[in-house]
């Protein structure tokens, strides 16, 4: 009985203690009632996501949690959206690290009260129109810099032409109308409903000469209207053949807008016999992305982009030749004998074409092979994540071709394998990120940009975000110059696009890196707004 005991023991001191996160949840800055029943997620962790409920006083509890690193985000009806420790809704949270047995305890989410948008729309005589969709979009970036609008939240308007965008997050919207009303039954004998051109607020039709409009914090902004114009839809016929036979084929075929952001997307299929197709309810103006993927025998696809001008009665025909999808044979490789499990690493191709579809990303084999699957013929950039610490993309190459200079072209004959060789000495930096009073910055966006030489190259960026004591190590960093930059907030990708930079380019801290550790340096935060 006493070896079953010792034995039992023994087990149970082999077993790791578990953790918790506890805190409360308080709905105003200045009242700061407690508020329950929020919903609180646990993601990125050990056996996440993970969800629970604040109680009655606010209170909430993650239990019997595995020692690692998790964020957590918080989400309640009526409030903004937070992730803890974020320094405003456009930007990252601070991870919590929780040991084997630790309390992290007094956790606290105070809840601002989400902004609202509303308004009315009308016709050209001043009648409201009723089932337009009305569009809130932001300023975002892609992932080589280029800006664009994206369509973050929506509403359609009532029977009297009003609409309402509630709980978004504060900041700068370009709001747009002009969808196609929607048709209320799937009678063919319904008469069809009159279409608009899309208008910003303000009356402008291009989105390169908008001004977004400001939401505040548990502001409700009123009187964005529209005054909208009548518009006659393009009518759009087409054609899918293969480009390896001539001959014509079936396939689902998509429109997607590329540029503004209330323009709808279409879809339709095109004959089996023919491969001819039409978009019979028309299509409004704007620049879209063709995609066709084939439906049966063998698997082809492929793009074309088009521009739809708005002129009255216009016609298009667009033919789209489908080329076979191939796979993309690659291999990872180190400078060094010493090789790091580079398993968790994401190769990705992203096309050049803003819009296209891209490839789903792939990880390496133990031995660095890689397959990418059903890649359609075009030009695409590379992007490798996830990279073991303090290692780099030294070089990469398609063939004979550098591919971190041009961009990857694959076509359907042949496709040259990728080579990807990792640098093992990148470097590191430890940075204290500081405000105007010396004290440590949480939640700051730290960003270490390379000289004007290298800046066309995403992966020499290297990004991060200050924790609670203000501090954040960027590594795996190519040797070279560099600016470091530490944002209270800034829009994802925003300091890849040079104009953005350029307003910066002067608070920047010089910064030489070198193989191994370098610094530790101090920076100092650039306000919002800045």
């Amino acid at each position: 009985m006493r070896t079953f005991v010792f034995a039992a023991l023994l087990i149970q001191a082999s077993v790791p203690s578990r953790g918790s996160i506890e805190g409360v949840v308080k709905a105003g800055t200045t009242l700061q009632q407690f508020l329950p029943n929020a919903r609180l997620e646990l993601r990125e962790g050990p056996g996440t996501p993970i969800i629970v409920r604040s109680d009655a006083g606010g209170r909430f509890i993650f239990s019997s949690l595995a020692s690692g690193r998790y964020r957590l985000f918080l989400t309640e009806d009526g409030f903004i959206r937070q992730e803890y420790g974020q320094r405003s809704p456009n930007m990252p949270g601070v991870s919590i690290t929780v040991a084997a047995g630790q309390q992290v305890k007094n956790v606290v989410f105070r809840l601002d009260a989400a902004p609202t948008i509303t308004g009315s729309v009308q016709d050209q005589e001043g009648n409201p129109v009723a089932d337009i969709l009305v569009t809130a979009a932001r300023r975002t970036y892609d992932f080589r810099g280029r800006p664009t609008l994206t369509a973050v939240a929506s509403a359609t308007t009532d029977d009297r032409g009003t609409y309402r965008i509630f709980w978004v997050d504060p900041g700068d919207y370009y709001v747009s109308a002009g969808y196609a009303p929607v048709r209320r039954s799937g009678n063919d004998d319904e008469t069809v409903r009159a279409t608009y051109a899309p208008v910003y607020f303000g009356g402008v039709t291009d989105p390169e000469g908008v001004r977004p409009i400001r939401v505040e914090i548990g502001r409700e902004i009123n009187g964005v209207d529209f005054r909208l114009r009548r518009q006659d839809l393009a009518q759009i016929f087409g054609l899918t053949m293969s480009d390896i036979t001539r001959r014509p084929v079936a396939a689902t075929i998509t429109f997607i807008p590329t540029e503004d952001a209330n323009v709808a997307r279409y879809g339709t299929q095109s004959s089996l016999a023919t491969g001819t197709f039409v978009i019979s309810e028309g299509v409004a103006p704007g620049s879209y992305i063709v995609v066709g993927q084939s439906t049966s025998g063998e698997k082809l696809a492929g793009f074309t982009r088009i521009k739809v001008p708005s002129l009255p009665r216009f016609f298009l025909n667009v033919r789209l030749e489908l080329n076979r999808a191939v796979p993309v044979h690659g291999r990872m490789t180190m400078d060094s004998e010493l090789v790091p499990d580079i398993r968790q690493s994401r190769i990705v191709l992203m096309p050049a074409e803003p819009g296209a579809p891209s490839p789903a990303a792939v990880s390496p084999l133990a031995d660095g092979q890689f397959v990418l699957a059903d890649v359609i013929p075009g030009e695409y950039f590379l992007t490798v994540a996830n990279l073991p610490n303090d290692t780099y993309v030294k070089a990469a190459r398609q063939g004979k071709t550098d591919i971190l200079e041009t961009p990857i072209t694959i076509v359907a004959e042949s496709a040259a394998s990728l080579e990807v060789r990792l640098g093992s000495d990148g470097g590191r930096i430890d940075t204290a990120i500081l405000d105007g009073e010396n004290r440590a910055v949480s939640g700051a966006r730290v960003v270490l940009v390379p000289d004007v030489v290298r800046r066309h190259r995403p992966d020499q960026y290297r990004v991060g975000t200050s924790t609670d004591d203000g501090r954040v190590t960027l590594r795996g960093i190519p040797p070279g110059d560099y600016k470091l930059f530490a944002w209270e907030s800034i829009e994802p990708n925003a300091y890849l696009n040079a104009d953005y930079l350029h307003n910066y380019d002067g608070v920047g801290l010089p910064v030489r890196i070198g193989p191994g550790q370098n610094g530790p340096v101090q920076l100092r935060l650039i306000p919002a707004g800045q």
